[in-house]
C-alpha cells in the first residue's frame, strides 16, 4: 500500500438499517473499536499511529520499541508490573511480557496473543498461562500478559474461523507446554513473586533458607522433606516437615459456636462454616446463607437508596490521596462514571492526562484497596453495560460485588449478627442482586 494512502468508511448501515438497532452504547462500541486498534499498536510498534475521536486527539504514538510502546498504550505502572520473558522449542518461539501475580486484573481483557504478529485469541494457551501461576493469583484474577507467538506457517492453520482470531496448531500439546513452561520460569525470576525474608543468622533459620531455595530452583512438588541432619532433632534444633500434595484435599467441616449469651438475653444460634456460610437456627429448622452475597445484597439497597434519592453516601477522607494512572477504556468509563462515583461517596480529582487524585472513598471501603476498588467498579460496569438494567443498578451492584466481604474471611459472632440483621432489614433479603437466591432453608 503506497505511503499516504487514507481509507474512509462511512454509510455503514446503508443498506442494512435494521443492524443500527443492535448497537450498544456508544462507549461499548468505540471501546471495541479502541480492543482492534490496540492490537495494531503492539503488533506494529515500530510504526507511528494518531487516535483522533470526536475532534479529540487520544493517542500520539510515535515509532518505539516494544516496551516503549507499552508504556505509550497502558501507562509506566502496567509496564512495571510486567516481566519480560522468553522461551523456545525447536523453531517455535515465544517472548514477551506476563504480569506479576499482584498485578492480575478481574478480568481477562488486557490479555494479548500475537501469532506471527497476527492478533489471535487461544483458550488453551490461555488456559496454559493461567496454569503456570498455579496458586500464586488470588481466587477469581487473571494474568495480563502480550505474547508472541513465531512459528513456521506450515506449522499452523489460520483458515479454522472466518475473522482469522482461532489457529489450529500441528502440535497443540507442546505449544501449550512452552506456554506453561513459559510462566513457571518467570515465577523463578528475581521479584517476580515475594521473596521469603529471614534477617537472623540461627542456624535453624539458615537451614529453611537454603531448603527453600533447593525447592524454588527445582521447581518439583517434593514428598514429605525434613530440615535438619538428624532425623530425631534435639531440643536446639528445628525440623519442618512439610508435604505438597497434586490435589489437596477438601477442609474438614469447621464450626464456630457462638458465645453464651448473657443471662436475660435471647440471641440467634449462628455458626460459620468454612469461613464462607452462616448458619442460623430458626423456630422451622437451619437457614444456610452464603455471607458473600447476603453482604452483597446490603450494600446494594443501601447505595441504591443513595443514588435513588440523590444524597451523597458517607465517604472517608484519605490521610494520604492515592493517584492512579487509568488506561483509555478505564479513562473514558469513569469519565461516564463520574458524577455515579462521586455521590457513593468517592472523591476524585483529575490530573494531567488520565491520571486522576483519589481523596476520599466510600465509607464502607478499605483504606489501601481505593485504587483496586475503582478499577473493578469500572470493569464490572463494562461487562454488564449491555444489561438491562438503570445507570443506578448497575452503579450499586457493581459496588456491591466487588467490595463486599469475601468467602474465606473468618467473622466474629458480632459480625455475623449484624450481616444477618442488616439482612433481614433490606427489601429482597432471599436474591442477590442479580437475581440468584442465596438463602437455603
Amino acid at each position: 500500500m503506497p505511503v499516504g494512502t487514507v481509507i474512509s468508511v462511512k454509510n455503514l448501515f446503508y443498506n442494512t438499517p435494521a443492524r443500527r438497532n443492535f448497537l450498544r452504547a456508544d462507549t461499548t462500541e468505540f471501546n471495541h473499536i479502541l480492543k482492534v486498534l490496540r492490537r495494531f499498536f503492539l503488533a506494529y510498534p515500530e510504526i507511528k499511529f494518531t487516535l483522533i475521536h470526536n475532534g479529540e486527539e487520544l493517542y500520539q504514538l510515535a515509532a518505539a520499541t516494544l516496551d516503549e510502546r507499552i508504556v505509550q498504550v497502558f501507562g509506566e505502572k502496567f509496564y512495571k508490573g510486567m516481566v519480560s520473558v522468553r522461551e523456545e522449542l525447536n523453531q517455535i518461539q515465544v517472548e514477551g511480557f506476563v504480569s506479576r501475580p499482584d498485578f492480575g486484573r478481574g478480568n481477562s481483557e488486557h490479555q494479548y496473543l500475537f501469532l506471527n504478529k497476527r492478533a489471535i485469541q487461544s483458550r488453551s494457551l490461555a488456559h496454559a498461562v493461567l496454569q503456570g501461576y498455579g496458586n500464586l493469583l488470588e481466587r477469581n484474577r487473571y494474568p495480563q500478559f502480550i505474547l508472541f507467538l513465531t512459528i513456521p506457517p506450515h506449522q499452523v492453520d489460520v483458515n479454522v474461523h472466518p475473522t482469522k482470531m482461532e489457529a489450529r496448531f500441528s502440535n497443540e500439546r507442546a505449544i501449550y507446554h512452552l506456554f506453561l513452561t513459559l510462566v513457571r520460569r518467570a515465577i523463578q525470576t528475581p521479584g517476580f513473586v515475594p521473596e521469603m525474608q529471614m534477617n537472623s543468622d540461627r542456624p535453624e533459620h539458615r537451614e529453611i533458607r537454603r531448603h527453600f531455595q533447593q525447592f524454588r530452583r527445582s521447581g518439583k512438588p517434593s514428598a514429605i522433606q525434613t530440615l535438619g541432619p538428624s532425623p530425631e532433632p534435639a531440643a536446639n534444633q528445628l525440623t519442618i516437615n512439610y508435604t505438597l500434595p497434586e490435589s489437596p484435599a477438601p477442609p474438614a467441616l469447621t464450626l464456630e459456636p457462638p458465645p453464651a449469651a448473657p443471662e436475660g438475653h435471647t440471641q440467634a444460634t449462628l455458626w460459620q462454616v468454612h469461613n464462607r456460610y452462616i448458619l442460623a437456627q430458626v423456630n422451622s429448622g437451619l437457614v444456610i446463607i452464603d455471607q458473600h452475597v447476603a453482604h452483597e445484597r446490603i450494600l446494594f439497597e443501601r447505595v441504591l437508596a443513595y443514588l435513588e434519592n440523590e444524597h451523597r453516601a458517607p465517604s472517608q477522607q484519605l490521610l494520604f490521596p492515592q493517584t492512579l494512572d487509568l488506561s483509555l477504556e478505564d479513562y473514558l468509563m469513569y469519565s461516564d462514571l463520574k458524577t455515579w462515583l462521586e455521590k457513593i461517596g468517592f472523591s476524585i480529582t483529575e490530573l494531567s492526562g488520565r491520571t486522576i487524585l483519589i481523596e476520599a472513598i466510600p465509607a464502607d471501603v478499605k483504606v489501601g484497596y481505593e485504587g483496586k476498588i475503582l478499577l473493578e467498579i469500572l470493569d464490572y460496569y463494562r461487562e454488564n453495560e449491555d444489561k438491562k438494567y438503570t445507570p443506578n443498578e448497575k452503579i450499586a451492584a457493581a459496588f456491591a460485588c466487588k467490595n463486599a466481604i469475601k468467602s474465606g474471611e473468618k467473622l466474629s459472632q458480632e459480625a455475623m449478627n449484624s450481616l444477618v440483621d442488616q439482612l433481614f432489614a433490606t427489601r429482597e433479603p432471599f436474591f442477590c442482586p442479580h437475581g440468584r437466591q442465596f438463602l437455603a432453608q
